[in-house]
């Protein structure tokens, strides 16, 4: 049997925006739901406790926890490198999927 290749790699970068963060990954969830995807959380030495968030209010989502705050662009390159989708994609943890913005449709 084929392994479904994973169509999507969301890379998020936070850093203290725990409540941001969650409605972000709410919106990726809920507008990905007919491809395959993959979300990864690069969490830059928060304190905030975004990290508990993710780990106890979305298991499914890859949590990379840096120590130390590495900046905005090693977060992403961290991410990027165990990201297994066909295409990856960057967001911020601002970032929210109104009314019919579906990522469904950017892969076909």
């Amino acid at each position: 049997m084929k392994k479904k290749l994973i169509d999507l790699s969301i890379i998020i970068s936070n850093y203290n925006t725990k409540n941001l963060l969650r409605k972000t990954l709410v919106s990726c969830v809920e507008s990905s739901k007919k491809i395959k995807t993959e979300i990864i959380v690069v969490d830059d030495g928060s304190i905030d406790g975004s990290s508990q968030m993710v780990k106890k209010e979305f298991p499914g989502i890859k949590l990379i926890k840096n120590k130390i705050n590495k900046g905005y662009s090693k977060s992403y390159n961290i991410g990027t490198k165990i990201a297994k989708g066909r295409y990856v994609l960057h967001l911020n943890s601002d970032i929210t999927f109104l009314g019919k913005q579906k990522l469904d449709y950017l892969i076909k």
